[in-house]
């Protein structure tokens, strides 16, 4: 038997040779890179108190002055008050006197009212007296007809109005005051105020 031939086989083509895959490694940890810390400041040194600015010493020393005048002037200039009673008299001639108020004339009468604005350095007059708004206003009439000058007036009233302020300007009355008023601070601070201006 003669030897068969067989259609040449086509070539194969060379198996390509992998190189060995090494298994993946683990991620590395990537080292952080931290920046540097600023520098701490170093702690302050202890120093003397700095100097004021001279704007605010001479707000300070006006204010002192301003403070020591306020006083001076509650201790020379009088409070002329009427009131309603003797009892309360001498409940506001205490309250004002402990206040630094050094002159303070009280009385219930109206005609010595009259004999008091006589007396020189009159701070403020302070009409609480027994009689309606109108009779008050009209005792203010008769003052300013009487006297050249008078001190601020502070006049006591129970109703308050835009009538009885409008008559209250009209006749100088510088302040009204809603009766009953207490006897605090708010009440000296507004009689303080009325001596300062004058």
């Amino acid at each position: 038997m003669a030897p068969s031939r067989s259609a040449p086989k086509a070539a194969e083509p060379p198996a390509e040779v992998k190189a060995p895959v090494a298994p993946p490694k683990a991620a590395e940890p990537v080292p952080e890179v931290k920046a540097p810390a600023p520098p701490q400041p170093a702690p302050p040194e202890p120093r003397a108190e700095e100097p004021r600015p001279p704007v605010e010493e001479e707000a300070q020393a006006s204010n002192a002055k301003s403070d020591s005048l306020v006083r001076l002037k509650k201790r020379s200039r009088a409070v002329v008050a009427l009131s309603r009673t003797s009892a309360f008299d001498e409940i506001l001639k205490d309250f004002l006197q402990e206040d630094g108020f050094g002159r303070v004339l009280t009385t219930t009468f109206p005609d010595e009212v009259m004999e008091f604005l006589r007396q020189p350095n009159l701070g403020v007059l302070l009409l609480d007296g027994n009689m309606s708004t109108v009779e008050a206003l009209e005792f203010v009439q008769k003052l300013r007809a009487a006297y050249h000058e008078l001190p601020p007036i502070v006049l006591a009233a129970e109703d308050i109005s835009t009538a009885v302020v409008l008559a209250a300007r009209r006749n100088g009355v510088t302040q009204l005051v809603v009766r009953p008023y207490a006897l605090d601070g708010t009440f000296s601070g507004l009689l303080t105020e009325l001596i300062s201006l004058k």
